[in-house]
């Protein structure tokens, strides 16, 4: 098994194309519509190493999701963010919310699969790499 992801989108069907193709090569991979769901899901399975979030989605967006998950779980992620709108600047946005990598819409799913591979690669580092994400150590209170 190549590793275990989660798949979060707004769009049903985007959900759906998205984890068959995933789960074709070999990915165990869940869904989520919300960024609400995509946290219960990330509680529920501590196997969950990469996280594949649409930017944009009603109610909580996908840069919540991610400041979420760096804030509650104490275990490495790596976020790859897919975006169809032009407002999103793929490489300054990439370094200012700390993802891993950025695939346009409408997703080219082998260009997803390169992103999920070096994600992976990049969690399997030692250290953790640069964008192995970790919670961050709580210092107590003075």
């Amino acid at each position: 098994m190549a590793g275990k992801l989660i798949a979060v989108d707004d769009e049903a069907c985007i959900v759906a194309e998205i984890l068959e193709a995933l789960a074709d090569a070999g990915y165990e991979c869940v869904g989520a519509q919300s960024v609400d769901a995509a946290m219960e899901a990330l509680e529920k399975d501590s196997g969950i190493r990469v996280v594949v979030t649409d930017m944009r989605m009603p109610d909580k967006s996908g840069a919540d999701l991610i400041a979420l998950a760096r804030e509650t779980f104490g275990r490495r992620l790596c976020f790859i963010v897919m975006s169809g709108h032009e407002n999103f600047d793929g490489d300054s946005d990439k370094q200012e919310l700390g993802i891993f990598d950025f695939v346009p819409k409408p997703v080219d799913i082998n260009v997803l699969l390169d992103a999920i591979r070096r994600a992976h690669l990049e969690l399997d580092l030692p250290s953790g790499g640069a964008f192995g994400i970790q919670a961050p150590e709580r210092s107590p209170l003075r």
